[in-house]
């Protein structure tokens, strides 16, 4: 067996036992997030939500709620269903006051406004807004850990700690992903 071979076996090895340790998922990519850390304001600018038009904080407003927050970069009908399925569990846990959001991270354009709004009324995403992010990217990834490599994120949290984060560096979720998003989103209301 050659030499280069050989390395590359154990490198392919090692790769694998960290992410084994790491709880990653496959398709899942680390956050610089871990449990328990508090997050930092960011801006967005919301298309489709009580503050339609306006640029505001939702990490501010929702305060001490649980919070489970979508942050996309490539937008394909996987990510979009998995939006229609947290959106769900914020019309089921309404009542634990279960708040949900979604932070597209492209240019704040007029088209990409009025996607957000189709994609809202299409798809029947009625207590989630949907918002355009308007902070720096230096904030995007070194604060809310979100890297240019990630297509798709979520960043759950309660009383301003996140309670966990799962980043895709693909945008086609599997199943099994989607499932243990929705078990954390649903964990908030516990």
């Amino acid at each position: 067996m050659s030499r280069f071979l050989l390395q590359s076996k154990i490198a392919i090895a090692l790769l694998g036992l960290a992410m084994f340790l790491n709880g990653s998922q496959a398709g899942e990519i680390q956050s610089t997030l871990a449990r328990g850390d508090r997050l930092e304001p960011f801006q967005v600018r919301d298309c489709t939500g009580p503050a339609s038009g306006k640029i505001l904080c939702y990490y501010c407003r929702y305060g001490l709620r649980p919070v489970a927050a979508v942050f996309v970069r490539e937008w394909t009908d996987e990510i979009a269903d998995l939006i229609v399925q947290i959106d769900r569990q914020a019309v089921i846990h309404r009542d634990r006051r279960l708040s949900t959001f979604v932070i597209t991270i492209e240019a704040d354009t007029q088209d990409v406004e009025q996607r957000l709004k189709t994609l809202a009324a299409t798809r029947g995403i009625t207590r989630t807004p949907l918002t355009i992010y308007r902070d720096s990217s230096r904030k995007l990834a070194l604060t809310l850990g979100v890297s240019r490599g990630t297509k798709a994120a979520v960043i759950t949290w309660r009383h301003g700690e996140v309670q966990s984060v799962h980043g895709f560096d693909q945008s086609c979720l599997t199943t099994a992903e989607r499932d243990r998003v929705i078990a954390d989103v649903q964990a908030l209301t516990q």
